[in-house]
């Protein structure tokens, strides 16, 4: 059944990942070296209303890219210290890409179940 969303995939690009192998190991621990492929195995992706056009859905997608931002640093490593300190919109754009996705359907006859922890 097809709903009305969009989805959004949000796909790190090489400096996401040269921060996250740049970022201290506990004593004694080897240095992991993550890939680009790695990292976008697994990706966040948001579920957005639906829009006649990609430009708008990049539009309203604009409004959170910092929460979307900081969300996935924090996938990463939870202590804010580690955290790029002067994050803005540009940042994000040379960090991530957006796939947007019009046709979301969800196959599960269950409710969706919602987690608003943090909200």
């Amino acid at each position: 059944m097809n709903i009305n969303r969009q989805a959004v995939v949000v796909k790190a690009k090489q400096p996401f990942v040269d921060w996250i192998n740049s970022n201290p190991v506990e004593p004694g621990q080897k240095r992991p070296s993550f890939t680009l492929e790695l990292v976008n195995r697994d990706c966040l992706v948001l579920l957005i209303p639906e829009f006649d056009s990609n430009e708008e859905a990049h539009e309203d997608v604009g409004y959170i890219k910092m929460d979307i931002f900081e969300e996935s640093l924090e996938a990463w490593y939870t202590d804010e210290y580690f955290w790029p300190k002067n994050r803005d919109e540009q940042m994000f754009d040379e960090w991530f890409t957006l796939e947007i996705h019009s046709d979301v359907i969800d196959t599960v006859n269950e409710p969706i179940m919602r987690d608003d922890l943090g909200e």
